[in-house]
Order: structure tokens, then sequence, then C-alpha cells
């Protein structure tokens, strides 16, 4: 394995500055985050987790009258965003980087002085840090089992922050260290209120990370070279960490391949049911009681994350492309 990458992606975050293209998707990514939060707010499970985590505080809970800590609202507010399955995915992440990145930015900046265009490039900066770890570690970890929202998304969010409040290059890399050895999220939490509670972990621990390493906690510098670091015990073979900053931010990732915002409140992998379902239903002008049976067929993989045949609840639901 290369030496120095982590060095150099530490680098890479501190030195970036976003292209105006990317700043102006950044900016329809957080108005659709901050729709997804607001939508999610009033969940059963948002709820469930502001009564036995939140607490007063200086950081607005999204959608609703209450407050936190800023760890606890990155937590909750990550959650509110995920829990309807409506927010942003991006393909060489293989998850949802925004709702990561963003809860932690907001947690940093409540109460400061920071500008807006400032936390955009940081959110950027964030998110082309998961996409580029996702790009480096391939197929085999999301197909072991790993969420990559939670596992990556925790880096992301430190890495937002880091550039954010222009930590210097040794400094980025211990918060990439102390994130990474948070990094947990398993695929079995889809179709549970768990799930979406993945994005809140990542935020917080991002979070945690980050304020740990400004206040001159110790860590790792490593994390990526080490042979007893992420890659080893996460990417499962997949050793091109050259990856990890080649072409960094030409283009950046948020443009290429870019964000996909989501037609419906629904897992990704189901959206092609339903606009399969509706191309047909326009086309040919069926009526349900036309219809014998409908037979339905991924690509290899294409349909992992589709774990529910029978949805029985609403999260069920958005897991299942026979209810879609």
């Amino acid at each position: 394995m290369t030496d120095h990458v982590t060095e150099a992606l530490s680098q890479a975050i501190i030195g970036s500055k976003p292209s105006a293209e990317a700043v102006a998707i950044a900016r329809t990514a957080i108005v659709d985050f901050l729709a997804c939060a607001l939508g999610g707010a009033n969940d059963r499970s948002t709820r469930l987790v502001s009564k036995v985590l939140g607490a007063s505080g200086n950081v607005v809970l999204i959608g609703q009258s209450g407050t936190a800590d800023p760890f606890t609202a990155a937590l909750i507010n990550g959650h509110a965003a995920h829990v309807l399955d409506y927010d942003d995915v991006h393909g060489s992440v293989r998850g949802h980087p925004t709702i990561a990145i963003i809860p932690a930015l907001l947690s940093v900046a409540a109460g400061s002085k920071i500008r807006a265009d400032a936390l955009i490039s940081a959110y950027i900066v964030g998110l082309e840090t998961m996409a580029r770890l996702g790009l480096a570690m391939g197929t085999k970890h999301y197909e072991t089992g790993f969420h990559a929202t939670a596992t990556l998304g925790t880096i992301g969010a430190a890495a937002a922050i880091a550039h954010l409040l222009k930590f210097d290059a040794p400094t980025t890399a211990i918060a990439l260290g102390l994130a990474a050895t948070q990094s947990a999220g398993l695929r079995l939490q889809f179709g549970f209120d768990a799930k979406p509670l993945h994005a809140g972990f990542a935020a917080r621990a991002g979070l945690t990370a980050a304020r740990l390493a400004e206040a001159g906690f110790v860590g790792a510098p490593d994390f990526i070279d080490n042979t007893n670091g992420f890659f080893k015990a996460f990417a499962f073979g997949a050793d091109d960490v050259s990856r990890v900053t080649q072409g960094w931010g030409e283009p950046w990732q948020i443009i290429v391949p870019g964000l996909t915002l989501k037609a419906f409140p629904c897992c990704t992998a189901a959206h092609p049911v339903g606009v399969g379902a509706l191309a047909l239903r326009n086309e040919k002008a069926l009526q349900p009681d036309q219809i014998a049976a409908v037979s339905i067929t991924f690509p290899h993989g294409g349909d992992a994350a589709l774990v529910t045949t029978r949805p029985v609840t609403g999260i069920d639901a958005r897991f299942s492309p026979e209810y879609i």
C-alpha cells in the first residue's frame, strides 16, 4: 500500500477551492436536505430519538421546537433527514453523503459567524472525501454488509469540518483517523428504525473526531496507510488507494458522477421499478384490473438493498419493489 496517502488527502482537504458549478449544485443539495429533515422531523422514530437523547442546547433541531447540544443535534438532524429515505444518493459513495455531512456542519456553525459560502465549500470537500474513499474501496465493502453512509460518512463529516475550521494538515489527519476508528453501520438494519440512525451516528462521530483533534487529542495520523488501518479492515482486498486523491476535484464528485435527488421517498434501488411502472401505465393506459402479474428483474446485485417482499409498515415499503 502506498505511503503518505493520508497526508496527501489531508492536504487536499484543507487546500481545496470548489468551483462555481460545484457550489451551485451544493446549494440545491442543501435545500433538498432541509426539506428531507423537515419531512422526517415528526416521524415516530425521530420523536423517539429526540425524547431519549434530546437535551437543551444552542443548536436547532430542524422541524422541531426544541434544541440540543451540538453532538446530539447532529445525530437527531441526521436521523430526521434520512428517515423517509427521500434524501440524495451518490454512486461513488454507494450511499447518502449529505445527511452525514450537513448536520455536523450545522452544529459547528450554530452561534458562530461562519459564512454560508464557507459552509458550502466544506460540504463539497466532505462529499469529495467520501466519494474518493468509496471509489478506492470498490464494491466489497458494501457487498460484505457495511452501510457506506455510516462508515464513510463519519470520515466525510470530519473532513468537512477540518476544511471549514481551517485545520492544518497534521490536525486534519488525526481528525480523519479519529473518525475512521468510529466507523460503523451494518446493512442488516435496512428496513428498521436503525437505518436512518446511521446518518446521525456518522454526523455525530465526525463532529466528535474533529473537535477532539482541534483540542489537541492525539490519534494515529495514518488511517489509510497503516497496515492495521481503515483499508486493511474495511476494503476487503481493494488496495488502489491512489484513487483517494488522484483527480481530486477534476471534476468535483458532486458534479461527476453527481448527486441523485430522489423522485420517490424510497430506496434508490427501487426507483427504476417506479419509473417503469409509471411509463407502462402512461404508454398502455393500463388499469389495475388489467394486470395479471408483474415481473421485476435486476442486474446482479442491483436489488441488494431491497430487503422486503411483503411490507407491513412504511419502513418496509421503502425497501420493497413489490410495493413500489
